[in-house]
């Protein structure tokens, strides 16, 4: 029996057993009724923008951080398979920022960065802690600071609670330690800025929640800030490393709230894609296994599974739609755009031209935030949710690949896919690494369960909006 045949079974027992905690329970004092479970990281700004649209639907949001799989690996065995990723621990990853992230040290900027980089990293310098947990606790006090003050910038009268909590480690690492992304370097100059209050969570255990804004010696067990709701929403808008075997039961004992499931990620296989493939000793990973399926491809696809099992609606938003915030990508598009999009507060602009105009040059994408609007105009108006297209997503528990397609047939969709890719650009710029990957993907065992592709449109002033699909 298959890993993805042993889940439906357990799930199928789970349901069984739990049934009886169905029943309604009243709500706890000064809670909204209605909660948004977000799979969170810090690894990009979108995540914020999403948080920020959650402020304006009155609903409780939890926040479930997620950690780079540097930290919890043990070996340095560097590039593996096609498509499975880079092997390397915290201690290689972060030897390589000690030494060079002060390549540019004629640039002012550069050397400030660095500067402020280190003052965070000394201050989680206490007793024989490792590098693992060094990173990790910077990495939370980063991303719990930056929750609160966005959601303190965010005025609606009826905005709900937001909550922390800390989730799972990835199981790859889908670029090379050179790289990586060193979220504490790029953001650290708020952290350290002395008019922001900063807000430390190195005593947050796991299973435990800690509002953002509320008493840091109030915590909440994570598991009852699910109970008691009339609605949930579940944004997979990150890894799904955290969904372990009680995060699943919970879920499962909670179903028939869950209102739906919204995921950011997937190729479409009858459209051009815009991902790359496998790229020796920089990214390795498949161009149709797309990051937040990739991060933890067992969870993704138990997630997946879960959700259909459960019959929660999956909305889902291709890679193929987000495309770059503006042309030109200056820092006054991007203020710009976040402020035609009503979410461009100055923490939300500082943490976005932060990071992509550090070092990295990352393209100026908004991922996150066409997720969170689907979710946010579904929580509102449900009935009045644009048209959507109904289709198949087909995924794998090893890749992490994910491809949306008319049928359930594979092969179908993998022979739709291969056609698209041929005809791009990408091909013509690495036709190897596309033919191994084609191998590899003829050969997966995948499932696939029903989706609902959501469509958008951004007008001239770039505000995106949700529209009936073609």
């Amino acid at each position: 029996m298959s890993r993805a045949e042993l889940l439906e079974k357990e799930l199928s027992h789970c349901m069984s057993e739990l049934s009886f905690l169905n029943a309604d329970t009243s709500a706890i004092q000064g809670r909204s009724r209605k909660l948004i479970i977000s799979s969170g990281d810090i690894s990009d700004p979108d995540g914020f923008y999403a948080i920020a649209q959650y402020a304006k639907t009155g609903a409780d949001v939890l926040f479930v951080m997620n950690y780079p799989a540097y930290l919890k690996e043990e070996e340095n065995s560097g590039e593996q398979g096609t498509g499975l990723g880079f092997k390397y621990d915290a201690d290689t990853f972060m030897t390589y920022c000690r030494n060079h992230l002060m390549d540019t040290t004629a640039n002012d900027k550069a050397a400030e960065a660095f500067k402020e980089y280190t003052k965070v990293m000394d201050m989680y310098k206490k007793g024989d802690v490792g590098s693992k947990m060094k990173m990790k606790d910077a990495m939370d006090a980063i991303a719990f600071t930056l929750l609160h003050v966005i959601w303190k910038e965010q005025l609606n009268a009826d905005k709900g609670r937001l909550y922390f909590c800390k989730g799972g480690v990835n199981d790859i690492n889908p670029f090379n330690f050179p790289i990586l992304k060193n979220e504490v370097f790029v953001y650290a100059s708020i952290y350290t800025d002395h008019t922001v209050q900063t807000h430390p969570t190195m005593s947050l255990g796991s299973g435990n929640a800690q509002e953002c804004g509320g008493p840091t010696v109030c915590r909440t067990n994570t598991f009852t800030l699910l109970d008691g709701r009339d609605a949930i929403y579940i944004d997979f808008n990150g890894s799904m490393a955290f969904l372990d075997n009680q995060w699943r039961i919970k879920l499962i004992s909670v179903r028939k709230k869950i209102k739906g499931a919204f995921v950011l990620g997937g190729v479409m296989a009858t459209e051009r894609p815009q991902t790359m493939p496998a790229s020796a000793g920089i990214v390795n990973r498949l161009s149709c296994a797309t990051m937040n399926q990739l991060f933890s491809p067992a969870s993704a696809s138990a997630f997946f599974s879960l959700m259909a099992t459960c019959d929660v609606p999956i909305f889902i938003v291709p890679n193929n739609t987000v495309g770059t915030i503006s042309d030109s990508n200056t820092p006054d598009d991007i203020n710009d755009f976040l402020d035609a999009n009503e979410i461009g507060t100055a923490t939300i602009k500082r943490v976005a031209n932060l990071y992509y105009f550090s070092r990295y040059n990352p393209p100026p994408k908004a991922f996150d935030l066409y997720s969170a609007l689907a979710l946010k105009l579904f929580l509102q108006d449900p009935d009045g949710f644009p048209k959507t297209s109904q289709k198949t997503v087909h995924f794998d528990e090893k890749y992490g690949a994910t491809v949306v397609h008319d049928t359930t047939d594979w092969h179908d969709a993998v022979r739709n896919y291969k056609i698209q890719v041929m005809q791009s650009g990408n091909y013509t710029k690495k036709p190897d690494a596309f033919e191994n990957e084609f191998r590899i993907i003829e050969k997966l065992d995948t499932r696939c369960v029903e989706v609902r592709v959501v469509s958008f449109k951004k007008n001239a002033s770039n505000k995106l909006s949700v529209v009936d699909a073609p």
